[in-house]
């Protein structure tokens, strides 16, 4: 059940670039979650959010990675984006990479679909219609892709990161699965600010940084921007939205720290196929990040802003980490963000069909509208005289005198 992101928001079009890596053969560190994690987000973006392109990456080398992030990167890239896959590995373990666009049934030909693997999840649905719903999602090696200023773009990764210098300070690295363990000069390993630079080259208008790997607040550095103060959550009223949509939106949700870990897994919790942060992640996706607010307490409106989901997330992360390993997920802007807020809907609702919080500052007057029982609110200071009228309504019928 795929709803019209990009008509209900505004944008040409949406894409995402997920990558999950569980195989660090060459670190002695192999990761449990990453992969499921990324597939997880994959299958969400595409089946629920109505992402028009995701590319799903597993198991990836550097060679792979800046491949993906050297497209980018070019100004004049070409539609088709094409990156193989490889092995790696020795015998008797070997693997190979997974590199997939995810397509809907619905975006296949007649018939195609019967020869191509696919991906299926179960969530629940809530509502008059609600309750289980199974949504399958196929993956095929080839597609065509352009982005431009006006789309929205979510890069996901989940991995091994680590921390380290530039020159102008604090720095991140993101780890492929082919990195070494190298502990002076290590290439094997991609700076944090590369991706930044693929991003800011394509300049999408709302665009949001996933990143569940250690050390991923490290990634604040690489943007040179200045942090915030920690976000709260204000009603959503319909001119607060516009704002949302139509201003630049770069934002980076950190599942550490600058100086943190992150957790592969919380058995602790019960939670052993995905890390905290992408279990609360998906179910942030399903809708469950859609808060109420002091505006709207009995629902939440059908937005979820890139500060309701931090909020959702943090939450639940610190509460499932707090007593045994803590961690801390960070929301931050990049240097290019304004007004905005990067936006997801919640599935639950039909998209347009939102509740937004009434404006406390709306003029009453409403032209040649007529005025219903739920404006009462906004008409007050006359209760007086309003009762004094009726009174006098009221003797005036008990002594049948003509109105005054």
């Amino acid at each position: 059940m795929s709803i019209s992101r990009n008509q209900t928001l505004g944008f040409r079009q949406s894409h995402a670039f997920v990558i999950g890596i569980n195989e660090y053969r060459g670190l002695d560190a192999n990761l449990k979650t990453a992969v499921q994690d990324s597939e997880d987000v994959a299958l969400r973006l595409k089946a629920l959010q109505g992402f028009d392109n995701v590319l799903l990456m597993n198991n990836v080398g550097k060679s792979q990675a800046m491949a993906l992030l050297d497209w980018l990167k070019d100004s004049e890239r070409p539609a088709a984006l094409s990156i193989p896959n490889q092995s790696f590995g020795t015998a008797p373990l070997p693997y190979s990479s997974r590199i997939a666009w995810l397509k809907l049934a619905e975006e296949l030909e007649e018939g195609q679909k019967d020869a191509l693997p696919s991906l299926s999840f179960t969530w629940n649905k809530q509502g008059n219609d609600g309750g289980p719903q199974e949504e399958t999602v196929f993956l095929v090696d080839n597609s065509e892709i352009d982005i431009q200023p006006e789309d929205s773009i979510v890069f996901y990764y989940a991995g091994h990161g680590f921390p380290g210098e530039i020159k102008d300070g604090p720095a991140g690295y993101l780890t492929p699965t082919d990195a070494r363990n190298e502990l002076v000069k290590n290439e094997s390993l991609i700076p944090m600010d590369e991706l930044y630079k693929a991003l800011s080259e394509v300049d999408c208008k709302h665009t949001l940084l996933l990143l569940d790997c250690c050390f991923a607040g490290k990634f604040r550095f690489a943007t040179l921007s200045r942090g915030r103060p920690k976000p709260f959550l204000m009603p959503l009223y319909k001119k607060r939205y516009e704002r949302y949509k139509t201003n630049a939106a770069w934002q980076v949700l950190a599942s550490a720290g600058p100086e943190q870990t992150a957790n592969d897994s919380a058995k602790w919790a019960g939670i052993r196929e995905n890390s905290p942060f992408a279990a609360t992640l998906r179910e942030a996706l399903e809708g469950r990040a859609d808060l109420h607010t002091f505006g709207n307490r009995t629902q939440g409106d059908g937005v979820i802003t890139a500060t309701e989901l931090f909020l959702y997330v943090w939450n639940q992360v610190e509460e499932i980490t707090g007593e045994v390993k803590p961690q801390h997920p960070g929301l931050f802007p990049m240097a290019q963000h304004r007004e905005g807020e990067f936006i997801f809907i919640n599935p639950n609702m039909e998209p347009g069909q939102f509740k937004f919080a009434r404006d406390p500052d709306k003029n009453p007057y409403k032209g040649l509208l007529p005025y219903e029982p739920e404006d009462a609110n906004l008409f007050f200071g006359r209760d007086q005289a309003l009762a004094s009228l009726l009174r006098k309504v009221d003797a005036q019928r008990e002594a049948k005198l003509p109105p005054v």
